[in-house]
């Protein structure tokens, strides 16, 4: 049996910190049937010429009776060497608890793609070796910013850094803030989110060569056609009722005439009709105002129950292309989970060889028609959405800029690819 393994050799960190990145190692096993993890790790040592005493999966110790060939020792698993020697730090309290319900996911940044497991106490980010949690990013403090999980839920804290932290729209301070699932920690370049972790499986079994056969799960269509969403038109202002001057004051003559002949009396009775005249006019006038400003009110509530649809419909795309473009921490979690989203696309679907780089502001597919403007529909703008290229289009796409920061990025384009497409 032959496994192709990746090896990481953690560097001694010595008195100063950040601590050094581990050598990694591209190594071929032949292993014959029935070897388990402790001859894997006679092998490494003697075959790396470093202290090795036992191995780590991802988070989690590798038990010395493992038999090499099933998880988590197959092939393509990536490991990391435990030793004991001095300075090193293979057992971090964020590395040996697995399992944790949740999980802090770098989405964005020079760590783009890592998962830290979430435990019971206080984790401490920052770009020291002194933090529980280093992050690579040059723009952090040494001890950037604290994680504190508890009875009373999460919450995060900045530990006096020079950028700051940002929780959403809103400044974190010294005092510690409630942290929630889904929101968007940014500090420096790096972009954090609460996570669950439990993301459905993939249907997988293990074969005699070190290996896993996957039985893709059938993929729905759900192309919708996007809604659009028609604001009312304001109601029209009333037309202003003119008083009959005209007509009130045709009876006045003929009341004088007679009143000469019939009395006073008939003046006053004269009199009634333009007075009735006028005060119709002016009940009219007070009338046409309150149906306006009753109309008014209805049409601010209906604008606002419309403006509250388009929002709900943009916030349900923004949700969707989200999921439909993962991040690069969630890629990394399909692809060693497995879940059950490993190459979903097929070459036939409306999404295949499109990939994304960061995030941007887009036109949503969200329609808003306003009244009395012409035909073309509006389209919101859509902040924070993953930036796509359709590869099948573009033909060839270029990675340019800092070696280190191009490479992330072609890292990230070769994860989407090799994990959301199927290889057949």
């Amino acid at each position: 049996m032959r496994l192709r393994l990746t090896v990481a050799v953690p560097a001694p960190t010595g008195d100063r910190p950040p601590a050094p990145a581990p050598a990694l190692h591209e190594v071929e096993v032949d292993a014959i049937p029935g070897a388990a993890a402790r001859d894997l790790v006679d092998a490494l040592a003697k075959h790396l010429g470093v202290p090795c005493v036992a191995l780590r999966s991802r988070q989690t110790a590798v038990r010395p009776d493992a038999v090499v060939g099933l998880a988590p020792l197959v092939d393509g698993a990536a490991l990391t060497i435990i030793d004991r020697r001095p300075g090193t730090e293979p057992d971090s309290p964020a590395a040996t608890r697995d399992g944790t319900p949740l999980v802090l996911a770098v989405t964005h940044g020079p760590d783009a793609g890592r998962r830290v497991p979430l435990p019971a106490g206080r984790l401490t980010l920052g770009r020291s070796g002194r933090a529980v949690v280093q992050l690579e990013d040059a723009r952090l403090s040494r001890l950037h910013a604290a994680v504190e999980t508890g009875p009373d839920g999460i919450r995060i804290a900045d530990l006096g850094s020079t950028n700051g932290i940002r929780l959403g729209h809103r400044q974190v301070g010294v005092e510690p803030v409630p942290l929630t699932s889904g929101t968007v920690v940014a500090l420096g370049d790096t972009r954090l989110e609460l996570r669950a972790t439990g993301a459905v499986p993939a249907a997988s079994t293990a074969r005699p060569d070190g290996t896993r056969a996957v039985n893709r799960r059938p993929r729905a269509a759900t192309t919708t056609a996007p809604p659009a969403i028609a604001l009312p038109a304001p109601p029209e202002p009333p037309h202003r009722a003119r008083i009959p001057w005209v007509a009130m004051a045709v009876p006045i003559p003929v009341a004088a005439v007679l009143a000469a002949f019939l009395g006073p009396t008939m003046l006053a009775f004269a009199l009634m009709s333009p007075l009735l005249l006028a005060g119709t006019a002016v009940g009219d006038r007070l009338g046409s105002r309150r149906e306006y400003a009753a109309r008014l009110a209805e049409h601010a509530r209906s604008h606002g129950a419309a403006l509250a649809r388009v929002e709900a419909a943009c916030a349900a795309e923004r949700r969707s292309r989200l999921h439909a473009q993962p991040d690069p921490a969630e890629v990394l979690a399909i692809a060693t989970g497995p879940t059950a989203r490993l190459w979903e696309r097929r070459s036939a679907d409306d999404d295949a060889l499109v990939v994304s780089l960061g995030t941007c502001t887009a036109p949503a597919a969200v329609r808003v028609i306003r009244p009395q403007v012409d035909d073309s529909p509006e389209h919101p703008p859509l902040a924070d959405v993953p930036c796509t290229v359709p590869l099948a289009e573009v033909g060839v796409l270029g990675v340019c800029g800092h070696r280190t920061q191009a490479v992330g990025a072609a890292r990230n384009l070769l994860g989407q690819l090799a994990v959301l497409h199927s290889p057949l």
